[in-house]
């Protein structure tokens, strides 16, 4: 997805959300600072001038209940392994329909490493922070915004996780876009999120009719 984006401030959970209707390779992948070439890469049009802005740390990286209403399903057999999993990747996708990012990250690990695969080609990213900030950057900033849908579910030992979102901002130009994520997750320590590996349509204009 080309362009560049400025990452809103994060939100905490003192704070009221935004309104929202509502095969992994075990090499180091290194940490990448440069938050602006990730949002260059996702194909929007250039309106801003402004490089995301950072996150900071997160400090409380308890367990969030999740009692979201997204579709999930889980083997019947596997269900009480799958309490915590199936958590974090339900506080994730809060976190996201909220456009709170600080809470989308609490649902990683601190050495999480994402591979994600956009319209401009694969990137990689390493660690809690840097990653939240990534999510920030691609979806913060908007006018209007809406998770239209999204579900977890398992393949093997790794949940599937995908989400379909519906925006307006100033940043990718005139009317509304939508743009849809595939993820496979990876979880450790106690169920958060450990590997993601994610596939982007980019942001498609929703009347387009080319």
């Amino acid at each position: 997805m080309a362009g560049q984006c400025a990452a809103p401030a994060p939100r905490f959970a003192s704070d009221p959300p935004a309104p929202c209707p509502y095969s992994s390779s075990q090499e180091a992948i290194p940490e990448h600072t440069n938050a602006q070439r990730g949002c260059a890469e996702l194909h929007i049009p250039n309106h801003a001038n402004d490089s995301c802005r950072g996150i900071p740390q997160y400090r409380d990286r308890s367990p969030r209940p999740y009692n979201g209403s997204v579709t999930t399903a889980t083997p019947q057999h596997s269900a009480a392994t799958a309490a915590p999993q199936f958590a974090h990747a339900g506080s994730f996708l809060e976190g996201l329909a909220a456009q709170d990012f600080a809470r989308l990250g609490d649902a990683l690990t601190a050495n999480v490493r994402l591979r994600a695969l956009l319209p401009g080609g694969p990137r990689e990213w390493a660690g809690a922070e840097a990653i939240a900030t990534q999510f920030a950057c691609w979806f913060g900033e908007t006018e209007d915004f809406e998770l239209v849908d999204a579900g977890i579910g398992e393949v093997g030992d790794r949940l599937h996780v995908h989400w379909r979102l519906r925006l307006r901002a100033e940043r990718l130009g005139a009317g509304w876009f939508i743009v849809e994520q595939q993820a496979y997750a990876k979880t450790a320590d106690g169920g958060r999120i450990a590997r993601l590996d994610l596939l982007c349509t980019g942001y498609r204009p929703e009347d387009d009719d080319g």
